[in-house]
């Protein structure tokens, strides 16, 4: 395979959790494909055939309507690929495919402590931040270059951040970076390169380089 842009979407699965079957929901409705060797990784890819159907509110529509309606039927494809890197599994999701995993095996953060650990602290383009008085109030910051935390008047004492979006410092990871649980990168590379980007982001995950940075992004983590 030539080297094309990749989007990925990678959840990091909870330590406790070692058997693929035990990130999924429901398992045995999934239909199951193996990886290919020659990508040198340890996988499976769990799938579930499309259901198509007109949308909900069609029969609503053409009871009112004077002519046809002409919506075509809808199909919502999901499927994960989940993969042992080192001694953790890493789940990638396709289309709606974050619903097979079982939400309490999810390693909360690891996209946003990957986000934190290799965007250019320079090259910031949004930050999602729960703003804590009286009540929680969640909001996005979007710059339309990008820039410096600074510049997305970001209170240490009242708000925590919740979700980066990036460009990293070193091409390797990728040219846009967001994360909050799930790490979302688009890269440029070869299918054979899979393996060797998911380790990059796991030990990306593990670093806290973010805590280098300067009290100020230091201190509205949260992490």
């Amino acid at each position: 395979m030539d080297k094309q842009v990749c989007n990925l979407t990678v959840f990091l699965m909870k330590d406790h959790v070692q058997e693929f079957k035990d990130c999924l929901k429901t398992p045995n409705s999934l239909s199951l494909s193996k990886l290919k060797s020659q990508y040198g990784l340890d996988g499976e890819i769990y799938y579930c055939g499309s259901n198509k159907r007109f949308p909900r509110w069609k029969p609503y529509l053409d009871e009112l309507s004077n002519e046809p309606i002409n919506i075509s039927e809808n199909a919502s494809n999901k499927a994960v690929v989940l993969i042992h890197i080192q001694n953790r599994i890493m789940a990638m999701v396709f289309g709606y495919g974050r619903s097979f995993l079982r939400e309490e095996c999810l390693e909360r953060n690891f996209g946003l402590k990957v986000a934190l650990n290799i965007i250019n602290p320079n090259k910031m383009r949004s930050i999602n931040a729960a703003t804590i008085e009286d009540m929680v109030v969640t909001t996005q910051r979007q710059a339309s270059y990008s820039t410096t935390q600074d510049e997305f008047g970001l209170n240490v004492t009242n708000d925590i951040m919740k979700g980066l979006t990036g460009e990293p410092d070193d091409p390797v990871y990728g040219k846009h970076i967001s994360g909050k649980d799930p790490l979302v990168v688009s890269v440029l590379m070869e299918g054979t390169e899979l393996k060797e980007k998911l380790r990059l982001y796991y030990d990306a995950y593990k670093e806290e380089r973010y805590k280098k940075i300067g009290s100020s992004l230091s201190g509205v983590v949260g992490l």
